[in-house]
């Protein structure tokens, strides 16, 4: 996921720069306001995955004796417990300061590996919702379009939507096609993974450090269909504004130019995680499905 995400660093920020660009249609109402929004998620989120990955380690610790009786039962050697899994190592880690070295890395290992994870998640909902913005605009111009009393100021105004409808579709194509193979590395072992710390979680063997490791998985899964969701809804609402504008007003000829734009309205924007399906509400119930049926065989 990491690796397919740094590949498409010069793709991401050319959609950024698009998306920071007001030249053609001026800033989109209300975007300073999503970027305060936005910044305040981001920092609750790294804030949340601190204390998260903290108190996985504690337990980790606390629970070390545990651990190691249980792998004594289990007949394994070589084993050590307290770090953020049982590590099999050739060498004697448990005293000091090796062992406490070995925690030390392991905390920082992750704390990077989550930051960046949840640093992907959380940008693909950032573009998500600066580009379902866009649209919000175009909403506001097409309503607005016919307004007029004037046949040539309302051609100017509708050529001036078409023109950002396109820039818009462009975009989402872009960030689609940017992010499709991030989303297949993240979505590719999510049912596994998840169902294994389901498992884990039932079965009571550290159950809270696998509660607080599914949940980070949950939330990271769940961000991304959130935003998948809203580029569809918002996509689909161009419509809507279509039909709630003074079309009647127009002469036969914008009229019919109108039509083109309703038909194209009527296909949604979507992100793929791949090969997967299309990232939404329902692909994320899809996700927990498949997660809870490799549960049932795990269990059976």
């Amino acid at each position: 996921m990491v690796f397919a995400y740094l590949r498409q660093q010069h793709n991401i920020a050319e959609i950024l720069q698009q998306l920071s660009t007001f030249k053609n249609f001026g800033k989109p109402p209300g975007f300073d306001d999503l970027n305060r929004k936005l910044n305040l998620f981001a920092k609750v989120l790294t804030i949340c995955e601190f204390a998260t990955i903290v108190a996985y380690k504690i337990m980790r610790i606390v629970k070390k004796s545990e651990c190691k009786t249980t792998l004594a039962e289990l007949g394994l050697t070589r084993y050590y417990c307290g770090l953020g899994t049982p590590v099999w190592s050739w060498f004697d880690l448990d005293y000091f300061p090796v062992f406490h070295l070995f925690v030390l890395y392991g905390f920082l290992f992750a704390l990077i590996h989550s930051k960046n994870c949840s640093q992907i998640s959380y940008h693909v909902l950032e573009i998500s919702y600066h580009a379902t913005l866009r649209i919000d605009h175009l909403k506001s111009l097409i309503v607005s379009c016919f307004d007029s009393n004037n046949p040539k100021t309302s051609y100017k105004r509708f050529e001036k939507c078409v023109a950002y409808h396109n820039e818009i579709l462009n975009l989402m194509e872009k960030i689609d096609t940017t992010f499709k193979s991030v989303m297949f590395g993240h979505f590719a072992l999510t049912g596994a993974v998840c169902a294994c710390l389901e498992k884990q979680i039932i079965d009571g063997h550290n159950a809270f450090t696998g509660f607080c490791h599914f949940m980070s998985w949950i939330t990271a899964i769940f961000v991304v269909c959130v935003a998948g969701q809203r580029v569809i809804n918002a996509s689909e609402s161009v419509s809507d504004a279509l039909w709630t504008s003074k079309w009647y007003e127009a002469d036969i000829v914008l009229q019919k130019c109108l039509l083109v734009m309703l038909t194209r309205s009527q296909k949604s924007c979507t992100l793929k995680a791949g090969p997967f399906g299309i990232l939404s509400y329902r692909f994320f119930i899809s996700v927990l499905k498949t997660s809870y049926s490799i549960l049932c065989v795990l269990s059976s």
